[in-house]
């Protein structure tokens, strides 16, 4: 016995060990904009180092696989998912056997079916990840600003987007920015165009908050609606015309989803700001992309504690991070049911010189993903893929387990 408890007191101080607390907020601090013509970092990542043999796993120390745990209010559109608030496309609905609340059919399908379905492998291989990001306004849109006009969004957005970008090509990312300063200004159809023209993977657009009322504060992630939902805003009757049509948004609807909560529950845990959840609406850079796209809002300009944070050195460091990691738990496949939020980085990958007899390789794979992303039609429209992949044959028989409890809870299979 006395054997058994040593070994369960060390299994839990090595998981403790691992679990790293947020670096604390600094205090206020004007903000100053980065000058013009301050130099950006190269797109061209340095050649990462060869990579060191991995540690094995202590089995005491391996993280248990289960199913991330969804509630719902019967009706309401806030649903809650692993602690994450999302909104729902339509208020949930009481069963009425059970009177337990649930999602509506559509949320099934658009919703939660997507998250459960997350997969466990990288979304591309063989080359390196290209994202884009998007620091919202710029030049002579300026955005919204603080009540006493020292900052304003242009300003705190590009600062942002340039340290996310550090954080990703320290990583070998290949990212672009869709304005380089504060004086230029691209349309907004024009932004997920040039991700499309760069080849992005991914698409983020960086933006801040604000409101008539101080009152208002923390983070929010707004992906597209799917085909047949609404905005989270929406109040009108009956279905808008926009929700019946197709845009190359929907083209990257399980992606979207994914990306998006990935993005919020990194940010709002990192930021240490208020979560306002994973939201719906049709704004047009991430209506007109043709790959995984979200829009997210770092906080109100018009709330006093929010302006401390984004006026803050390392609030921003903090909030940038958050994005970071976000995106590479989505572009990593670390966002699985019941796996922990993993530390960031690429994967790793054992790179041996060919022979210098060796024919040329073939060209890699434009995109070689795992995540269950419905390609983008071609007019006329064609029904998505089925709500239920097939089971990925990577997952190991705890994950798959659980894969499967969390689907048959949400109904989706019997």
């Amino acid at each position: 016995m006395r054997f058994f408890r040593s070994a369960i007191a060390a299994a839990a101080a090595t998981l403790l060990a691992g679990c790293a607390s947020p670096p604390p907020a600094d205090e206020a601090e004007p903000f100053v904009a980065p000058p013009p013509n301050e130099p950006q970092a190269s797109a061209e990542p340095a050649p990462p180092a060869a990579p060191e043999a991995p540690a094995p796993k202590s089995a005491a120390a391996a993280p248990k696989s289960k199913p991330w745990q969804f509630s719902y209010t019967a009706g309401s559109q806030a649903a809650k998912a692993d602690g994450v608030l999302v909104y729902l496309g339509r208020p949930a609905v009481a069963d009425r056997k059970t009177r337990k609340a649930g999602p509506s059919d559509l949320d099934r399908k658009a919703t939660v079916a997507p998250l459960l379905q997350a997969r466990s492998k990288p979304l591309v291989e063989g080359r390196p990840l290209r994202v884009c990001l998007d620091p919202g306004h710029g030049g002579q849109d300026a955005g919204a600003a603080s009540a006493d006009g020292r900052t304003v969004e242009k300003a705190i957005a590009l600062d942002i987007a340039q340290r996310v970008a550090r954080m990703l090509r320290k990583d070998g990312v290949e990212v672009t920015l869709t304005r380089p300063d504060n004086r230029t200004f691209l349309p907004l159809p024009d932004r997920p165009a040039l991700a499309r023209a760069k080849k992005a993977d991914l698409f983020v657009s960086i933006h801040l908050n604000a409101n008539p009322s101080s009152g208002p504060r923390g983070v929010e992630t707004y992906v597209f609606p799917a085909r047949g939902m609404e905005s989270t805003s929406y109040e009108g009757k009956g279905a808008s015309d926009e929700s019946k049509q197709w845009w190359p948004g929907n083209g990257s609807d399980w992606g979207n989803v994914q990306l998006g909560f990935c993005i919020q529950r990194r940010l709002a845990a990192a930021s240490g700001l208020p979560d306002r959840g994973l939201r719906r609406a049709r704004f047009v850079v991430v209506r007109e992309a043709r790959m995984p796209a979200a829009l997210v809002e770092c906080g109100f300009l018009t709330n006093g504690r929010d302006l401390a944070v984004l006026r803050g050195e390392n609030g921003r460091e903090n909030i940038a991070r958050g994005i970071y990691e976000g995106i590479f738990d989505f572009a990593w496949g670390t966002m699985a049911p019941g796996l922990p939020a993993h530390k960031p980085g690429p994967p790793v990958v054992e790179v041996v010189p060919p022979p210098a007899s060796a024919p040329q390789p073939a060209p890699p794979v434009e995109r070689a993903g795992s995540l269950e992303f419905v390609p983008s039609p071609v007019a006329p429209w064609t029904p998505p893929k089925p709500a239920v992949p097939a089971d990925d044959p990577s997952d190991d028989p705890a994950t798959a387990a659980a894969r499967k409890a969390a689907l048959r809870a949400a109904g989706l299979i019997p």
